[in-house]
């Protein structure tokens, strides 16, 4: 039994060794790092806390609506040429026409006019020609 206790101090002596060793690496090596996120009013970038510029969202979408969508309308599918096309042979259409984010649903860029007739929670119908024939759900 007296070798036990040799053999404990040693054991003991590495454990608080290996700990010092990880703290002092986390120390030196942080996983994360905090940073300030308020930006300067005039922004010079210069890193010194200042008044947060708060979001606007009024302005951000009347922004969308007049530079942002207009300019890729020119890329946008006609609501008729989809509609016909999707008729014609669905998958192709998706594959020609369709943009899909992840595992998700399609999603389809596209420009027309049209009469809305019915609403239905998140679901609208629109009549793409006068009579109110042809009807899409949005």
């Amino acid at each position: 039994m007296a070798g036990s206790k040799p053999q404990a101090r040693t054991r003991l002596l590495w454990r608080a060794g290996l700990l010092l060793g990880a703290g002092l690496l986390l120390w030196a090596f942080p996983p994360f790092h905090l940073v300030k996120t308020t930006r300067n009013a005039g922004g010079g970038g210069n890193g010194t806390p200042s008044a947060s510029v708060g979001f606007d969202a009024v302005a951000e979408a009347a922004r969308i609506w007049a530079k942002d969508l207009p300019a890729g309308l020119s890329r946008a599918t006609d609501l008729q040429q989809l509609v016909q096309a999707l008729q014609a042979d669905a998958l192709k259409a998706r594959a020609d026409y369709g943009v899909q984010s992840g595992l998700g649903a399609r999603y389809y860029f596209v420009r027309g006019t049209g009469r809305v007739v019915s609403r239905e929670g998140s679901r609208v119908r629109v009549a793409l020609d006068e009579a109110g024939t042809q009807l899409v759900e949005l």
